[in-house]
This record gives C-alpha cells, sequence and structure tokens, in this order.
C-alpha cells in the first residue's frame, strides 16, 4: 500500500493535524465543522520553481484513496460526448480554499500583501481528475486554472514540507496550512481521515457550491462544428474580405478585423516560416536565486488552442494567410495528425506533444504521454492560398484533402461594388475599373491561352480614399488621376511579368501589349495614361465598353 493510500480514523486523525495546526499557528480548530482532513509531503514535483527543480508540472498529484476528499462529479450528463476516456482531465471543478495569515507568518512569507489586513483570505483553486483509466489521479491547483491566492500559497513550500488540508462538512470548502518538514515530529504524514473510513462519504449541496459557474446546469456547452477550410483564388478576389463573413457566420456575428477579437489569431507564412514558429520556442527565464530555466514561448497555434481549450463554449478561430508561400508539411510537422476531424469538429486522432500539453493543458513531462493533445471541437483554421503565386511550395494531396476548399470567383456583383473607380487607358479614354479587369480575365484566358490563376481580383487594387466614406457610408474613390498612377503603380509590372512574358509561351498569335509600341517595361510605364499601349486585339475586347471621352479640366498626366 502507497502513503496515498494509507486511511485513518477522522476523530484521531483529525486531533492529531489540529494539534499540530495550534502549535505553528496557533488556531483552534473544532472537529464537527470537518469531515475529512488530508496531508501529504510535497516533493520536488509538486513545488513551484523551489530549490532547483526542473519540474514544469504545474500542479500538486494526488492519488490512492486521498483522492477521496474531493468528491467525483458525473459530467457525462453535460455533455453529448461518449466514453469515459473521452473526459480525461478536461473537466475543471475550482473550490473554495482558505489560507490564513498566522500560517503565513509561520511560514515566514516574504510578502504578505494578500491578506489586506485580514486574518484570512480565500481563493479558487482548480481540481481535475485526470488519466481515469490509468492510474487515476487529482491535480490539484493547476496554476493556469487557480487564483493568484493559490500560487502565492503553493510558492511557500520547499521539498519535503507537508500540504495540509481540511474539509469543512458538507461543502467544497477547504482550509489549507503549510508545515514545514522541521516541525512534522511525530505527525504521520501521507494520511488521509474521513468520517465513515474508507469510502466517500461527503455529500455536497449544490447550494453550497461557492462558485455557481461551476455549478452542473449552469456549466457552459462546448460548441462544435471546428472545420478546417482554404480561400484560394486569384489575387485581389477579396479572400481575407471573403473570411470576416465565414467568421461572422461561423460563431462571431460581430467581428470586425480592423478592431481584432481575442477569439481570432492571424498569422502570414513565408518561406522562412517554420514548426516552431506555428507551435513556439524554447527560450532562457531567469528565475529568483539567478536560475535559468527555459520556458516555450507559445507560437500562434498554441495560443489558439490554448485559448479554445479555456473556452469550450465559444468559437475560436486560427487564420493563416498565404499558406503556399511556405512549406506546409513542414510547417504543421505532428499537427499534421490533427487534422482529420470528427462530425464534431474534434481531432479523430490525438498526438502526444510534451510541450503542448505543458503549456495548454498544464501538464508535466512525466504525464505528457497520458494526456494526448487534440483539435478541440471548437477551432477553427482558415488559410488563404493566392493560386498564382511564383515562389510557391507544392501541397501533397493528403494535406489537401483534410481542407474544405473554397473558390473566391473574380466575378462580382456589379449593383453592390464599391471599388468602381474610372481609369484613364490612354489620354482622352476613360473606362469603369470592373469593365477593364473583367475583360482584361477574358483575354488572359481566352485569347493568351492562359490559366485563371493569372486572372486578378475586382480588388487587387483599392481605390479608395483613405478610408473616406460619403454621408451614405459608401467608400469615396480616388479621382481619375489618382486611379491612373494606381493602376500604373500596381498592375503594370505583373501584367508584363506574370502574364505578357508567360504569354509567349503559349505559341498564340495575339498580344495583350502594343509590340511596335512597346519594347521595354520602362516604354510601358511611361507611356500608361498618355499612350495607347494595349494591343489592337485588347483594345477590341473592351470595344465599345470603353467610351471615348473629352479631357477634363481639373485631369492631368502625371509628368512621368
Amino acid at each position: 500500500m502507497s502513503s496515498s493510500d494509507k486511511v485513518r480514523d477522522f476523530e484521531e486523525y483529525f486531533q492529531q493535524v489540529a494539534a499540530k495546526v495550534k502549535d505553528i499557528s496557533g488556531l483552534n480548530l473544532s472537529s464537527d465543522k470537518y469531515d475529512a482532513v488530508f496531508t501529504k509531503s510535497l516533493r520536488t514535483t509538486n513545488l513551484l520553481n523551489k530549490q532547483g527543480s526542473t519540474s514544469k508540472q504545474s500542479h500538486i498529484a494526488i492519488t490512492g484513496k486521498s483522492r477521496d476528499i474531493f468528491p467525483y462529479i458525473n459530467i457525462a450528463s453535460y455533455t453529448d460526448v461518449d466514453g469515459d476516456n473521452a473526459f480525461k482531465s478536461f473537466y475543471v471543478l475550482k473550490v473554495k480554499m482558505t489560507f490564513y495569515l498566522s500560517n503565513f507568518e509561520y511560514a515566514k512569507a516574504p510578502s504578505v500583501d494578500i491578506f489586506a489586513g485580514k486574518s484570512s483570505v480565500d481563493a479558487g483553486v482548480s481540481v481535475k481528475l485526470s488519466r481515469p483509466n490509468n492510474g487515476p489521479q487529482i491535480e490539484l491547483g493547476n496554476t493556469t486554472q487557480s487564483d493568484e491566492n493559490s500560487r502565492v500559497f503553493r510558492e511557500l513550500f520547499d521539498e519535503g514540507d507537508v500540504l495540509v488540508l481540511l474539509k469543512r462538512k458538507e461543502q467544497l470548502h477547504y482550509d489549507a496550512f503549510i508545515l514545514r518538514k522541521d516541525d512534522v515530529g511525530d505527525l504521520p504524514i501521507d494520511f488521509i481521515g474521513m468520517l465513515k473510513g474508507k469510502t466517500v462519504t461527503t455529500p455536497v449541496d449544490e447550494d453550497s457550491f461557492e462558485f455557481p459557474s461551476q455549478v452542473g446546469q449552469d456549466i457552459p456547452k462546448a460548441v462544435a462544428g471546428g472545420k478546417n477550410v482554404i480561400f484560394y483564388g486569384a489575387p485581389g478576389t477579396g479572400k481575407s474580405y471573403g473570411i470576416k463573413y465565414f467568421i461572422k457566420e461561423n460563431g462571431l456575428p460581430d467581428y470586425d478585423p480592423k478592431v481584432g477579437n481575442p477569439l481570432v489569431f492571424r498569422v502570414t507564412l513565408h518561406p522562412e516560416y517554420d514548426y516552431s514558429d506555428l507551435v513556439g520556442q524554447l527560450r532562457p527565464s531567469v528565475k529568483e536565486n539567478d536560475r535559468v530555466t527555459y520556458e516555450l514561448a507559445p507560437g500562434v497555434f498554441t495560443s489558439a488552442l490554448k485559448k479554445a481549450v479555456e473556452n469550450p463554449d465559444k468559437h475560436v478561430f486560427l487564420i493563416m494567410e498565404e499558406m503556399s508561400r511556405s512549406n506546409v508539411a513542414a510547417v504543421f510537422g505532428d499537427l499534421f495528425q490533427l487534422l482529420d476531424r470528427d462530425s464534431t469538429g474534434r481531432s479523430q486522432y490525438s498526438i502526444n506533444n510534451e510541450l503542448l500539453a505543458n503549456k495548454v493543458f498544464g501538464i508535466g513531462p512525466d504525464q505528457a504521454n497520458d494526456f494526448p493533445v487534440f483539435l478541440p471541437s471548437n477551432l477553427t483554421i482558415i488559410g488563404t492560398v493566392n493560386t498564382n503565386d511564383q515562389n510557391v511550395f507544392v501541397m501533397d494531396t493528403a494535406f489537401k484533402r483534410r481542407f474544405l476548399w473554397k473558390y473566391v470567383s473574380t466575378n462580382i456583383d456589379l449593383a453592390h461594388f464599391t471599388n468602381n473607380a474610372k481609369i484613364e487607358i490612354a489620354t482622352d479614354y476613360s473606362i469603369d475599373w470592373a469593365v477593364f479587369y473583367q475583360s482584361l480575365n477574358h483575354f488572359i484566358v481566352a485569347d493568351l491561352g492562359l490559366a485563371e490563376d493569372k486572372q486578378i481580383g475586382p480588388y487587387f487594387i483599392n481605390f479608395q480614399d483613405e478610408g473616406k466614406v460619403d454621408e451614405n457610408g459608401q467608400p469615396v474613390l480616388v479621382d481619375r488621376k489618382r486611379a491612373t498612377e494606381l493602376v500604373r503603380d500596381k498592375l503594370l509590372q505583373y501584367l508584363w511579368e506574370d502574364v505578357a512574358k508567360v504569354a509567349q509561351n503559349t505559341f498564340v498569335d495575339k498580344k495583350l501589349f502594343d509590340d511596335q509600341e512597346i519594347s521595354c517595361f520602362a516604354d510601358l510605364y511611361d507611356k500608361f495614361g498618355h499612350e495607347q499601349v494595349f494591343s489592337k486585339d485588347f483594345v477590341d475586347e473592351l470595344g465599345i465598353k470603353a467610351a471615348k471621352v473629352k479631357k477634363e479640366a481639373d485631369f492631368e498626366h502625371a509628368e512621368n
């Protein structure tokens, strides 16, 4: 029988413990106020960065019969998930725990500011049942899920010191004390004393819960529907804009990307982006006594996962822009296994990852293999891909099939299109941007024989005038001069390098630019807006869509 399995008669053991508490803190305790008492000598793994400990365990592990000091709660009635193993330690109960100033003074606490002149102070302390099918244990006082006062109390302990817990009768309320190892004397430690022997007989009325949000009927039900989605299409089609409405329709109706939201995480990938950027990196941290430890500085994925786990009743989104610009297989690494989801949105398969288990769930390295990492049903991963990028990494089929691919078309609803500026493609020739870009797209595919990914979207250029809006809240667009300059500065190089040059290899007769007038990009850049730089074939494509206009007095061409 392990020390944690030792059970003593409640009254006898209580009197022994109460006598020791009186000796060290001067408090008189009465047995009629309690129904259980527990002592535990703390090992290095139970401490918080003390005495050179390198443990990453963020809780105190309580095993054996001693677990019975915390009433068990039937969590199966609060969820539709089948199977006890599905819960692991995901259900967190927070109990009330009282600390005493006299005990802190006995322990020579470096600071007692938490008491603010009072003789006692309360804390909300987390209690989790973990590993239900493999040596179950209680995880007490997880630092990420307990109040600050709980952390202050735990920092008092050195290795070998004794934690004393007394459970108030029929309440989720505990009195907690520290007993220095040098003062243990003949007190038996690592025992539990229960009112009625070896069985759990400490009923708790729900009305006595000190934290009503933790009561069963008030526990928020986990939301479902997490997905892996990629928005793809030509540049400027409004993929990022479409993500905004996807998020609004799938859990965050008030989402505004300009303001941001703590439930939405965003990152842009690039060729140098790797797994450590996504998950996080170990970085040195100097603790007390100038001791250096290494802690995980979380990446965006870890932060999003932690937020989703801590808020199961809320939808959380991770946006990964420009996914094709990185080696996504290397970026995701072992996380690839998590992308298969069941009908609720939860990962069908899990992985063992010590760093994630510790950072997200507060699990120490000795338990990492018993606590698999998964994508919860409330976490959605959204990616974007520009189909015409030159410097791209190929996504393999295995990766692609784990995402929903939403194509963002270059077509628009002209009646509601607010980015339709007037541009001048040659002196005295004006045309709507919507007409120009759509004619250009048709010419690229039908006449030059290029793929659709060479087309451009309606938002390839933003013609809004520095965010200005009219009295109806509609965007105010730049004038024709400025719009023409934007086309020259943002579109021409793309057309020259990615369209015209590529079309030379298609063996078609038609050209985008007038070969006789345009011999190099410098010619194109200097003449655009002044002279007709496009080929007769493309001008014919525009046809009557380009109306000949009279040069306005306020329109002056740029000197360059």
